[in-house]
């Protein structure tokens, strides 16, 4: 779909068709904080950063590396994102956390086996 389509518009109506679906799960209509210019632009830096940014390279990058290889360091990002999280912010491990991280790397290794 990407070759056909581009990372762009396959991004954008991915981005599209899941808020509109997730609406029914979880209603943004009535927010309960309240709405300033700041939490504006706190909002529109995560939704175009954290979200369509990312997703957008992550889909580019696979016109350069194997599919096998992205998915891979997809895999590894919520487990080096919580790593980071313990050494920058000091952020303190539960069982669950570190039960998940030993669940990623024992996926990959019987991945590759």
């Amino acid at each position: 779909m990407i070759q056909d389509f581009g990372a762009l518009s396959v991004t954008g109506w991915a981005m599209l068709i899941g808020g509109i679906a997730f609406q029914f799960v979880h209603p943004t209509v009535l927010p309960d904080f309240s709405i300033t210019p700041t939490s504006l632009l706190l909002v529109a830096g995560v939704i175009l950063f954290g979200t369509i940014f990312a997703f957008l390279i992550f889909l580019s990058s696979l016109k350069y590396v194997d599919t096998l290889v992205a998915s891979i360091a997809a895999a590894f990002e919520p487990m080096l994102s919580t790593v980071f999280s313990v050494i920058l912010f000091g952020l303190v491990l539960h069982p669950i956390d570190i039960f998940s991280i030993a669940l990623i790397i024992v996926s990959v290794l019987v991945y590759f086996r």
